[in-house]
């Protein structure tokens, strides 16, 4: 059973990944273009733009991933190590 759910859901895992940032960056956005009137506003100013900068890196990150196993390889987990073998 373990099997066909990470392989079903698996597919999915970096759109989803995705919306996840996309709906943060939604929610931030306010806070690092507000005004800041007091020190807690400049305060929550400063973390959502350092937050933004951290979701950017892991978005450059997630783009420089290798590309997907070409088809007619599948990978095959084997203890602490994936293997890839013809399927």
């Amino acid at each position: 059973m373990a099997k066909r759910f990470v392989g079903r859901w698996s597919v999915y895992a970096l759109g989803t990944f995705g919306l996840l940032l996309v709906t943060l960056v939604g929610s931030l956005a306010p806070h690092a273009a507000a005004e800041p009137r007091t020190s807690a506003d400049r305060v929550r100013r400063w973390l959502a733009r350092r937050a933004l900068d951290g979701i950017g890196a892991i978005g450059w990150c997630v783009d420089r991933l290798p590309p997907a196993i070409g088809p007619g390889r599948a990978p095959k987990l084997t203890g602490n190590r994936i293997n890839t073998r013809p399927v």
